[in-house]
């Protein structure tokens, strides 16, 4: 569940444990307005709850017992007529009146998708909360299929959801015995076992979706028996195996009791599939609690490529279950080839594809043709193809298609032929050539309407050839060495409508060998050496020696290669390790490239492997939820949270773009003393779009604080954040001898500004502000009213900072790791 907390959208902290129901409330208050009943008891009283939500008023409904806790603005939640409707993507009520111990329940809801305009995605969800987690069950009008979520993480998704205007569905959620199934008008859609033993409903929440304007009808939760026939449950790891030909690999099943089963259970396995053979050992196995066995999976050197899929089943007298297993064997060289020749989406989708964007009517199929369209102003519709052998560095792709609809100006409208590497996602449309957001070309023009275009992207020896109607139109040279193929499909831009012929993808047929590394780029501290493996590959049958030379500039890292020659075999792959030691940095990040080459006779390749030589360590970025989370993998160096030893975070590189949770350092329901000093927070808005005012990836904040109290931040780098520092609820926070560099605008933001100190006082100053370009430093002191007496401080305040600083601060040279960082601060 979301809640809007000022401008932003927080998930909905789920409670371990609720209190027993709130007895405060009064059946008087409640009996008018409900239907059906409410039972109240211990574990072993059944309990049983509905709400035809036959309020007058929203005061009515949460004097029931009800709370609006969700984000949206107290207009978007309306009831009346026996309808609740929620409007805004934050909107939510929550019903937690539920007694201890249900752990065997249902609940279902009766919705509808109410209004089209600025609500065009139609999706139904409820939110059910347990002792232990959260779920969401959702009809996503979105991404067009059913899908359930588990604490912020999709765990199950499945079947065909198109959305239906005014259109009422009911939808069930079943836990029984820790398994949880969904319906959905009565048609079971799946089901998703619950790892963890808590599963007592705590609370239920009707809750809104972005652009899905929802009525809802009623909501229903009671307890279920618990079953007490014996049963077993039967599980395996991995459940997805690439195979190349010739090949085996395994994994493990896992078997437990349910209900005191006791018994022999048959395994057998059933592959369907000619050159691949499956087995289960021991085939056979004594269960009283626990009982393990292992599969195997062979694929034959005649097995085609291609995905497919392996039964393991369980059979105890009338009892049995199945464990599924997904395969893709690959071939080699790697062919590919679509004709769209299929009757249905759903086929197309049974057959290995996936969709990405748009909506479910923004897709079709039949008659040898895909079509895809847009008929609204949303971008990156497309289908897409993953089953690619892996190590396909060098490869071609080719697309026909054309456009047959879209909008009268023409803008936007194009047809996109989209390959993804490892690492890079190329677009090209016939007139641009994009890598990820960037476009490296740009002619024009392919936007005529029924007209085939042949559109054709090559990757050889790490340069990208485009071409039109077999014209080459535009090459780049990709620096990142890392180019295996990772997925193909055919793309519609906004306000377009595009049909499809044909897709292609294959590897060269001629020998040859690639290359990879790994990790890249290649992350280096100042003064020290790293290492990072050299991936070669023997692709389409070449044999042979390859020799290795490693180079790079003079004023970069001196490098070696450990071997400088290896032996391919035919399919076969070998490493060789490349260790830089970097030179000395003279600002928090530099790059640099690596040039390895590979010969063999006279075939010879080369890539180029990004360096980046930090000043400070790179870290992940950190969550402290409690004082629980100081610990060493949340950056703690040193301390124990008094205010004589308060923890010291510190001598950190943090990517705050790579952030889950929204911030380069997320910290929350702290008391103990903490320091965060000598951090370089940055890239936070390194996925925003000026032009459409969003980020991809998510925005992100630098440093952000909810409800800490007692903390010193000093001597950080906030660079390009959408805050650098954020707090919320916050208090005893002391800031001071920060640089913050170009985040978005206002660079900081604090709800609570007079419990909190955004300088240090005078002498030691405030904090560096980019955007500070009329500051004037002529005088000095306190209050800055001795003059002429210019003393490196504005004599205006920033915003809460008295005393903003008319440089950056310099930070000190990093800590050791396990250290306790840098110096005080200093100024230049």
């Amino acid at each position: 569940m979301l809640v809007m907390t000022g401008s932003r959208v927080r998930k909905r902290a789920w409670p371990i444990v609720r209190l027993v129901m709130i007895v405060c409330l009064t059946l008087a208050s409640i009996i008018p307005y409900m239907a059906g009943t409410f039972s109240v008891g211990a574990s072993s009283t059944p309990f049983a709850f509905r709400d035809d939500f036959n309020y007058p008023s929203m005061g009515d409904m949460i004097a029931a017992g009800w709370t609006e806790c969700g984000g949206g603005p107290a207009s978007s939640y309306r009831v009346g007529n026996g309808i609740l409707s929620l409007k805004e993507d934050a909107d939510a009520v929550c019903w937690d009146n539920v007694p201890q111990g249900v752990s065997d329940w249902t609940v279902t809801w009766r919705a509808a998708w109410s209004e089209f305009s600025g609500s065009w995605v139609g999706t139904i969800r409820m939110t059910v909360g347990t002792s232990q987690h959260s779920y969401t069950y959702a009809a996503d009008g979105y991404w067009g299929y059913f899908s359930l979520v588990r604490d912020g993480a999709l765990v199950f998704h499945n079947g065909w959801y198109s959305a239906d205007l005014n259109v009422f569905h009911t939808m069930r959620l079943d836990m029984v015995s820790g398994k949880i199934t969904m319906y959905f008008d009565g048609a079971a859609m799946g089901s998703y076992t619950e790892p963890d033993p808590g599963t007592s409903l705590v609370e239920l929440s009707p809750t809104a979706a972005g652009y899905s304007h929802v009525n809802f009808d009623y909501v229903t939760a009671s307890s279920l028996p618990a079953s007490t026939t014996p049963d077993f449950s039967l599980s395996g790891n991995p459940s997805h195996l690439i195979l190349a030909h010739g090949s085996s690999v395994t994994g493990n099943l896992t078997l437990n009791s349910i209900n005191g089963f006791s018994g022999t259970v048959t395994l057998q396995t059933l592959t369907g599939t000619s050159g691949l053979t499956a087995s289960v050992s021991p085939s056979t196995v004594l269960l009283s609690s626990t009982a393990r066995a292992t599969f195997s999976v062979t694929a034959s050197s005649t097995a085609m490529g291609g995905r497919y899929n392996v039964t393991i089943s369980g059979t105890s007298g009338q009892a049995s279950h199945s464990f599924k297993v997904f395969l893709f064997i690959e071939s080699n060289p790697y062919v590919f080839r679509d004709d769209f020749n299929y009757v249905s989406m759903k086929e197309m989708l049974a057959g290995g594809w996936t969709t990405s964007g748009g909506f479910p009517s923004s897709y079709t199929v039949g008659s040898g043709l895909l079509v895809l369209s847009q008929n609204s102003n949303v971008e990156n519709t497309a289908a897409v193809w993953s089953a690619i052998s892996t190590r396909v560095s060098d490869w071609s792709v080719t697309l026909r298609g054309e456009r047959i609809g879209g909008s009268s100006t023409g803008y936007g409208d194009e047809i996109r032929l989209i390959a993804v590497t490892a690492t890079h996602r190329y677009m090209w449309t016939g007139s641009e050539l994009f890598r990820d957001s960037t476009l490296v070309f740009s002619t024009c023009c392919t936007g005529q309407v029924n007209t085939w275009y042949d559109l054709r992207l090559d990757m050889v020896a790490g340069t990208v050839s485009a071409y039109l109607n077999g014209n080459l139109a535009a090459t780049y040279v990709e620096a990142d060495p890392n180019t295996y193929l990772n997925s193909v499909g055919p793309g519609s831009s906004a306000l377009s409508t595009d049909s499809f012929d044909y897709i292609t993808a294959s590897e060269p047929s001629i020998p040859y060998f690639g290359f990879g590394a790994s990790p890249s780029p290649l992350i280096v501290i100042s003064q020290r050496s790293g290492n990072t493996t050299i991936l070669v590959d023997s692709r389409s049958g070449f044999t042979g020696s390859v020799s290795l030379t490693a180079t790079g500039s003079s004023q970069g890292p001196s490098v070696s290669l450990n071997p400088t020659s290896v032996s391919l075999t035919n399919g076969g792959s070998a490493t060789s390790v490349l260790t830089a030691v970097a030179p000395f940095a003279t600002s928090p990040e530099e790059d640099f490239e690596i040039t390895v080459t590979g010969t063999s006779g006279t075939v010879s390749r080369s890539m180029s492997v990004p360096v980046q030589v930090f000043q400070r360590y790179p870290h992940t970025p950190i969550l402290i939820d409690g004082d629980g989370g100081f610990t060493s993998a949340n950056g703690v160096r040193s301390g124990t949270g008094i205010a004589t030893d308060p923890y010291v975070i510190s001598d950190w590189d943090i990517d705050a773009s790579t952030s889950t949770f929204g911030s380069g350092i997320l910290m929350r329901h702290t008391t103990a003393h903490f320091v965060i000093r000598n951090v370089y927070v940055h890239s936070g808005l390194k996925g925003y779009d000026s032009f459409y005012g969003g980020c991809d990836p998510a925005c992100a904040d630098g440093i952000e604080l909810q409800q800490v109290t007692t903390g010193i931040v000093e001597q950080n780098i906030l660079y390009w954040n959408t805050n650098g520092v954020w707090l919320a609820g916050s208090s005893n926070i002391t800031l001071f001898g920060n640089n913050f560099l170009q985040n978005g605008f206002p660079q900081y933001s604090d709800d609570n500004p007079t419990a909190n100190h955004w300088d240090g006082g005078y002498p030691v100053g405030g904090n560096y502000w980019s955007d500070n370009t009329g500051a004037v430093d002529n005088c000095s002191g306190p209050s800055q009213n001795i003059c002429p007496d210019p003393d490196g401080i504005s004599d205006s305040n920033y915003g809460y900072d008295r005393y903003p600083l008319m440089k950056p601060f310099v930070p000190d040279p990093p800590a050791t790791i396990g250290g306790g960082g840098g110096g005080r601060f200093y100024q230049t």
